[in-house]
């Protein structure tokens, strides 16, 4: 997953009260991975894996991730997962 020393969680994501702790950090190693290619592709086991978790979790943060508007997901025909840009000021 993100290996960098560290990661960012913007104040939009980290203040939202309808998110798990877990899926605010996720959010944060997306954030990181789709920096390159501009979306992630991992699978839910390779990150659940990663960070030590199950399937299911990973599945559920994504979800709320997906409904709070944090994270969009397409599919082409796999998963690529599109994290919201925030501004840093």
């Amino acid at each position: 997953m993100a290996r960098g020393k560290y990661i960012i969680v913007p104040a939009e994501v980290r203040y939202n009260k309808q998110l798990a702790a877990g899926a605010k950090l996720l959010f944060g190693d997306l954030a990181v991975l789709a920096k390159n290619k501009g979306y992630v592709f991992a699978t839910n086991g390779y990150i659940a894996k990663t960070i030590g978790c199950t399937e299911i979790t990973v599945s559920n943060w994504i979800s709320q991730l997906k409904k709070s508007g944090h994270v969009s997901i397409k599919y082409n025909p796999h998963r690529q997962i599109y994290v919201k840009s925030y501004s840093k000021s």
